[in-house]
Parts: structure tokens; C-alpha cells; sequence
């Protein structure tokens, strides 16, 4: 069905720029029943050797012209009239070129009597009617059927924005517009402008609607200097980003960012893959070029009005970009008024008055700065606004903290502790050095001030790292892993990503440059791995080079080409689906650090390595804290396992969309240099209500052969396979 409107829409696009005349005055028809479609249009037809030589001949195209290119078609692979028989029993093809011959074709062909070496498709020579244009009739097989009313849903996505009238059934299902759809057309104008790089330049208007949501919209653009149709419409936490070329719907954009921008972004030059079902790298590489202006230009126009104050991406984006300036109309809270003032007349609020910060909470505190002569800024205890308060205070306004900062009283030596106290003490360094990339951690146990179970300082190679030796998390680590060795390594990592993280994650490499550098090669490494033991029936693109050289015949390139494409396809059955508590219960009996209220942040998964788990699916009937309340995990595909496993054991935030057939992960590292998106692609489509996404707490479980990851609860149900055997094609990669 798309890609016979598609055709019919090119066909349109192409009359109309020959004939000077506007796309609107055209029309394409659709008409479907259980047992026939119909696609009607009026646009430039086809001639006999266009049928002969490009509609029923895959592989090759007929748009590949100078008119067609100008017009701007959205087909040019050559899919062909023989691609409807993998659903169609017939097809007949009336058509009548808009020039040249003046001349009507009939062309017909039968599924069954379809031969690779005959002439199988009948052609007849009719008398013009002088109404150019291209009739489609497709005969459905049963076996294939569908339901109209699905049928319609599915195409509206596809051709909802272009100007054509299409009906589908009698209905106009297209000249809608963007604002409309998105349900943005009457939110607030908060300002506009001009943003550009050395390749990209366009005209943008920022929009603000309920909860300090954000829009940005623009309708005109500049590649390397030159004026391309096109034209964005991009809705803060909207879930997916859907690519149009000529307002005709292409795939949905793999983008990250901060302010998770969905929408639609029209322009010329994207291009889909040939099978359809996604953008070509280059595609998707431009669109985040232009997203990421968008979200920083943006942002500067934000800084300037009161929604800096209310939108949490805003303080995330002018953080992690280092834009500390920008939150000057961030608000604070000033003590003894006790009253919000904006961060740009904090220094003419206080007057004369001392004035310092404070990150705590202690009131004994804040009654001794805050008293007299003396002012003092309580800063936040929510995320990302503590950092962004912290750094404004300490880089733009030069403020002091209080003299009021956690103390190492006693550090205990090793002949004072016992013996599962060294050992719980040992493993965490392991961890540090393995996991995160932390050179000759300095671990010790200590009294520490201020109540903290985890107190951290740099040094000039790794960590100085305290742990209160009474601390009720570390004690719980050390008495289970005393009775139960064999859940020891689990907890201790457990300890080290829920209490040590977060005390540390601006020291370890993995936060830095060199931390991805090391990453890179390992995920290299893991790659180069895979190729060799592919050689045997595994990786096409090994065998293929093994096929040049002579090393391998053709027979074994196609077998293995089979063998990879199937493994693509993911199954689960019910003997795949095990309880979490029943195949790792140590990890439902983890403690958690309590982060309500929070926004999701960078955290590495939850390792238990040693494990080997075969089942595809881990599910929980109760909502764990230490789990994050989901309550389905998937296991993602064993080729993702063996190139990027090693991906997951850096910290990294986790965002997931999902609409009609889609569901779309992207995992991102915590500093935004490195992401990996996991495309999932159902035979049936996710409840209609549930279309939605965002950003989601980090909770991925990687195993000795297997990365799980969160399933949100309105759609966790698709992966309850209960009977049956639940089918899906799954596809990564990385970004960039």
C-alpha cells in the first residue's frame, strides 16, 4: 500500500512541475475492500517502456530523470509491480502518459503463472481517454488479509502532511497540518531567530506550552548555502522523530538528545533505505546535526525568560554543554528571607550582606550563615538544578561555600578489620579497576562525618575512596556475602553502583575522554573477536572476504547470508519467560539508593557476570525499588551481546519510544559522545493508547551472555508470552 501511493504521489509530483501547476490541484485515490486495492491518481503516467523496463523489472527505476529530481520523488530503488505478489494473487495496471504517447495501457499479471524466464505479463493497447494517469488494482490474497480500518491508520502516518488530497475509502486522510497533529498550533510564541554552522543555517520560532513543555519550529533551511525545501515541527518529549521528504512520510530518526524532541522534520535530502524501514546513516547523521543546533540556539533564547526556571532539560543541556552563564533566571532559595530569587540579581538582593552557599540541609547550619549581616543560598537537593545552582554560584557570582564540608575522622588499619571486611574491601577495588576503568583505587574504612556511607576525594592516579565501616549498606554486603558466598559479587557491585557511583562519577575515566578511548578499543576488540569465530558459517561481511580471496564458495556466501538475516529475528517462547526473583534472587534483594524526584541519570547496568541465564525474558509481580518498579526485562539480541556488551558497563541513561510496530531504545553514555539505539519491530502493534516515551531510569541487568533491559509497564504486556511464540526483527547500531 505505501508503495503504490508512494508511486502515485511521485507520479503527481512529476506532472505538476512539468505542467507548472501546484500539487494541490491533483488527486490520489484509494480504495481498499478485504478482497481488493485500488490506488488511483492523476499524475504523469507511464509509457510502454517505463512498464516494461522499470514497473516490472525490480531494480530498476524510471524517477532516475532530471524532471524527477527536480520534482523531488520519494522512490527511486526500483522495487518494482513484482514486490505486491508477496500479498497479491493479480495485478492489473491501467495507465495513460500525461505526454509522449498518446496511447492507454492495460498491463496484468497472475501470481501463479509467474515464471523467471517467460514473458508472463499480459499487455494491451487502449484508445486514450485524455485523463493521464496510473490505476493500481491489486487482487489481496486471504491469507494476507487485513482490516480496512488498519489499513488506514497505517497509511495516514505516511501521507497525513503532503497537499495532495489522497482519500482512502471516500476520507481525506492528508493535507494536514504539523501544528495540528501535534497539538501545538496554540501554544505560546516565546521568541524566535537564526542558527547556523558552516554547513547548516535556518530560521527557527521556540513555543511553549503546558509544564514549561517545549516546541521549536522552523520552515526554512540552508545546506551549504543553498535554499532546501523542507521544515521541522519538533514537541519536547514527544517519543518518536518521524522523517518526511516532500511532507511524504519515511521512517522514523534515531536521535538523542536532552530535550528528547519528537515530531516531524521534512527536507529534501533524506533518503530511505531500500527496504524501507529506516533512513540512511547519512540521513540520520544531518538530522542530529540539526537537532542539536536547534536544542542549543534554543536554549539561549529560553535563558532569557522564565521557562529557564521551570524546564528540567534546559538545566540539563546548559550543563552538560558547559553554558553555566545561561542560568541567570534560574531561581534560588535565600536565607533568612527565605524567598526564590533569580540568580542574575542574587548579588543585588543581598546588598552588602556576606553571602555564601550551602549544598545541605543541617538547620543549625543554616540559622548561623543566615542571620545578622550574613545571607546565605540554600542550594537544591533535585538534580540538575543542585549542579547548575553549585557551578552558578561558584563560577559566575564567585560566592564561598560555608566552612561546613564532611570530615575522615579515624581510618581503620587492615589488622583492625576482620577478615570479610578485607575481602569486601578488596572486591570494590577490583570493581573500580575493572568495571570502571579506575587506576590503583585507594579503598579504606573510616568514621566519616555528616552521616555519609560514602565519602570520595581524587588523586593524581584514581580514587581515595572512604566507606563508614558502620554503614548499614555495606554491613548488609558483608554478612550476606559471610553466609552466601555465591551472591557476594553481585551485592558488591550492587554497593558500588548504588552508593560509590554517584560520589565518583565526575573522577573515573569512563567520565572522560580517556574512559571512551578505552571503551572504543574493547568494543573493537570485541568486534575483531567476533569476526574470528565467525569464520566457520558466521559473519557475512568475514565471509565475503573469505568468498574474494578464494577461501570460501558461493554456495557458502548465500547460506550464511540466510543464516544472518534470520539472526535478526528474535522469538520468544513461554519456556523463555522466568521470574527474576527465581533465576537471580540476590538482585530484588539489593538495596537501593532512593533517587524520587529525580531525573533519570547516567548509571552503568546491574552486573551479575557469572551468571548464564537462558531465558529471554525475566519478569516480577511485585515493583522492586532496586529494579525501579518495572516489572518486564527483555534480553536483547545475541549479536548486540557479542559486539557491545561491553557498552553497558559504562554508566549511560536509557531512553525508549514506541508507536504502531515500533519500539525504539537509546542508550546513551553519561557524556553524550557515545550512544547505541536497539530497534524493535512487532508484528502487532502496541495498544493504541500507549504511544509514548521518554527518558527512563536506567536499570539494564548484564549476565554472562545476555543484556536485559526495562520494559515500561504500559507495554510490558506484549512480552508476557504466555502461549504461542512472540516474533519481532530487532536492528542496532551505533551513534555515531
Amino acid at each position: 500500500m505505501r508503495e503504490n501511493v508512494q508511486n502515485a504521489y511521485d507520479a503527481v509530483l512529476m506532472r505538476a512541475l512539468q505542467e507548472g501547476r501546484p500539487i494541490s490541484d491533483f488527486r490520489i485515490e484509494v480504495v481498499m475492500s478485504e478482497k481488493q486495492l485500488i490506488v488511483r491518481d492523476d499524475g504523469i503516467g507511464m509509457t510502454k517502456d517505463i512498464l516494461e523496463n522499470s514497473f516490472w523489472r525490480a531494480g530498476r527505476s524510471g524517477k532516475n530523470t532530471q524532471l524527477a529530481q527536480q520534482a523531488g520523488v520519494i522512490g527511486t530503488f526500483g522495487i518494482g509491480g513484482l514486490a505486491n505478489f508477496g500479498v497479491c494473487t493479480a495485478l492489473t495496471v491501467e495507465t495513460e502518459p500525461a505526454q509522449q504517447e498518446r496511447v492507454r495501457h492495460r498491463t496484468s499479471a497472475e501470481r501463479d503463472k509467474l515464471e523467471l524466464e517467460k514473458d508472463c505479463v499480459a499487455y494491451e493497447s487502449l484508445a486514450p481517454t485524455g485523463s493521464p494517469g496510473t490505476q493500481v488494482t491489486a487482487t489481496i490474497d486471504p491469507s494476507a488479509s487485513i482490516s480496512t480500518l488498519d489499513a488506514k491508520k497505517y497509511l495516514v502516518q505516511f501521507v497525513q502532511f503532503i497537499c495532495v488530497p489522497v482519500s482512502f475509502n471516500g476520507e481525506i486522510i492528508s493535507q494536514r497540518q504539523p501544528t495540528q497533529v501535534l497539538g501545538i498550533a496554540d501554544w505560546r510564541v516565546v521568541g524566535d531567530g537564526v542558527v547556523s554552522d558552516a554547513k547548516i543555517k535556518l530560521n527557527f520560532s521556540v513555543r511553549e506550552g503546558p509544564n514549561r513543555r517545549l516546541a521549536i519550529v522552523s520552515d526554512t533551511f540552508e545546506i551549504m548555502g543553498e535554499a532546501i525545501e523542507g521544515g521541522c515541527w519538533l514537541v519536547q518529549d514527544f517519543g518518536a522523530l518521524f522523517g518526511l521528504r516532500n511532507r511524504f512520510g519515511l521512517a522514523q530518526v534515531p536521535t538523542v538528545g536532552f530535550y528528547s524532541l519528537g515530531g516531524y522534520i521534512n527536507l529534501k535530502l533524506l533518503s530511505p533505505t531500500a527496504g524501507r524501514e529506516a533512513l540512511q546513516r547519512e540521513s540520520v547523521s544531518l538530522v542530529q546535526e540539526i537537532t542539536n543546533l536547534l536544542e542549543m540556539r534554543a536554549s539561549e533564547l529560553v535563558a532569557s525568560t522564565e521557562i529557564a526556571d521551570g524546564n528540567r532539560a534546559f538545566l540539563s543541556k546548559i550543563l552538560a554543554s558547559g553554558r553555566i552563564d545561561l542560568a541567570g533566571r534560574v531561581r534560588f532559595r535565600l536565607m533568612p528571607e527565605d524567598e526564590l530569587v533569580e540568580g542574575q540579581v542574587l548579588r543585588q538582593r543581598v546588598g552588602a550582606r556576606t553571602l555564601h552557599y550551602y549544598q545541605g540541609l543541617d538547620a543549625q547550619t543554616i540559622q548561623t550563615f543566615a542571620s545578622g549581616d550574613s545571607a546565605l543560598v540554600v542550594v537544591s537537593q533535585e538534580q540538575p538544578r543542585r549542579t547548575v545552582q553549585w557551578r552558578y554560584l561558584r563560577e559566575q557570582l564567585k560566592v564561598d561555600e560555608v566552612p561546613d564540608v564532611p570530615t575522615v575522622g579515624r581510618i581503620y588499619e587492615p589488622r583492625e578489620l576482620t577478615i570479610d571486611e578485607i575481602g569486601f574491601l578488596s572486591r570494590i577495588k577490583v570493581i573500580l579497576a575493572d568495571d570502571y576503568l579506575v587506576s590503583d583505587p585507594d579503598v579504606h574504612f573510616a568514621v566519616i562525618s555528616h552521616g555519609l556511607t560514602v565519602y570520595a576525594k581524587p588523586k593524581p592516579e584514581g580514587v581515595l575512596l572512604y566507606i563508614a565501616r558502620d554503614a548499614a549498606a555495606a554491613r548488609q554486603v558483608i554478612q550476606a556475602g559471610s553466609a552466601t558466598f555465591e551472591v557476594f559479587g553481585g551485592l558488591a557491585k550492587d554497593f558500588v553502583r548504588n552508593h560509590v557511583y554517584q560520589k565518583i562519577g565526575a573522577m573515573i575515566p569512563s567520565s572522560t575522554r580517556q574512559g571512551m578511548d578505552a571503551l572504543y578499543q574493547m568494543l573493537e576488540r570485541n568486534k575483531e573477536l567476533y569476526r574470528l569465530e565467525a569464520k566457520d558459517r558466521g559473519d557475512v561481511e568475514s565471509l565475503f572476504a573469505d568468498y574474494l580471496t578464494g577461501n570460501a564458495t558461493l554456495a557458502e556466501v548465500l547460506t550464511a547470508t540466510a543464516t544472518h538475516q534470520r539472526a535478526q529475528a528474535q522469538t520468544v517462547a513461554p519456556t523463555q519467560v522466568a521470574p527474576i526473583e527465581q533465576v537471580m534472587p540476590d538482585v530484588v534483594a539489593a538495596v537501593q539508593v532512593g533517587t524520587e524526584g529525580e531525573p533519570p541519570a547516567a548509571m552503568p547496568a546491574i552486573a551479575r557476570e557469572d551468571m548464564h541465564v537462558e531465558y529471554k525474558v525475566l519478569t516480577v509481580e511485585k515493583a522492586y525499588p532496586q529494579l525501579n518498579g518495572f516489572l518486564a526485562f527483555l534480553a536483547l539480541s545475541d549479536r548486540l551481546f557479542r559486539f557491545h556488551a561491553e557498552f553497558f558497563k559504562s554508566p549511560h541513561t536509557t531512553r525508549v519510544i514506541w508507536a504502531g510496530h515500533r519500539i525504539l531504545y537509546v542508550f546513551s553514555w553519561a557524556n553524550q559522545e557515545l550512544a547505541l539505539y536497539y530497534d524493535i519491530e512487532l508484528r502487532e502493534s502496541v495498544p493504541q493508547d500507549a504511544g509514548s516515551g521518554g527518558a527512563i531510569p536506567t536499570t539494564t541487568i548484564l549476565t554472562q551472555n545476555r543484556v536485559f533491559v526495562p520494559v515500561p509497564q504500559s507495554i510490558d504486556s506484549l512480552f508476557r508470552v504466555k502461549e504461542g511464540r512472540k516474533e519481532f526483527q530487532a536492528r542496532f547500531d551505533t551513534i555515531p
